[in-house]
């Protein structure tokens, strides 16, 4: 428990950090450099929120001289003696976290449950024969994709989406859409898709549910939706 905690930790303050460091440069640079850049420095930020690079770089020690395997909590770079906490309040202090966490999964769960729900209810169709899978062919194969992307409309007023871990899915509006706008609509989201950007929410979510009581992990999110969109 007492390893677990000083883990989590651990990624907060190295992603944190990360972010930080990131955040003050695009300050600076008055965002002079690439939406691209600002986006991919905004993802290693939420890496190190995630990966215990830590833990990695002490793999070397996991062995001693004579081969036999180290305790575990020498893994970590914050030991149990030098932290002055009764086992009491490590306790209290993993339960409200565990709490912290469990609120935040039945809260991302019940919003996604109840937003897919709502927009599946509306979605029909898209007729074989439309133009429009002539152009999202003609997309996949300039920009070599080869895996199946489902095409269908919404039958409410909405911007059109890219859904689907695991089926892609383009969800399009009811109203017309000239063809030129069509196309580019149809590559923003087929970028969307090949640079894995439902990926890197979800991982955002979790990253949220992990460490729900940093506010910068908030504002992280946020800045990864808008320099998505903008690269």
């Amino acid at each position: 428990m007492h390893a677990w905690l000083n883990s989590v930790v651990a990624l907060s303050v190295a992603g944190s950090s990360m972010f930080i460091l990131y955040y003050g440069m695009t300050v600076i640079s008055r965002e002079a450099l690439t939406a691209r850049w600002y986006y991919w420095n905004r993802k290693l930020a939420l890496f190190f929120f995630l990966v215990p690079v830590f833990l990695l770089l002490n793999v070397p020690l996991l062995l001693r001289k004579n081969h036999q395997p180290i305790e575990e909590e020498q893994l970590f770079s914050v030991q149990q003696n030098t932290v002055w906490l009764t086992e009491n309040f490590v306790q209290i202090l993993f339960i409200i976290w565990l709490v912290g966490a469990i609120v935040a999964s039945g809260w991302f769960l019940f919003m996604y449950q109840s937003g897919y729900r709502k927009l599946y209810r509306n979605l029909i169709p898209v007729p074989k024969d439309h133009e429009v899978w002539r152009i999202l062919a003609q997309q996949q194969s300039d920009m070599k994709l080869k895996n199946r992307i489902r095409l269908t409309y919404c039958q409410e007023n909405i911007s059109p989406i890219l859904v689907g871990l695991f089926k892609p899915t383009i969800v399009l509006p009811m109203y017309g859409i000239p063809s030129d706008e069509l196309a580019m609509i149809l590559k923003h989201e087929l970028i969307h898709y090949k640079k894995k950007d439902l990926w890197v929410k979800r991982l955002g979510i979790f990253a949220i549910i992990l460490h729900w009581y940093n506010p910068l992990i908030y504002l992280l999110q946020k800045e990864l939706t808008k320099w998505c969109e903008l690269s």
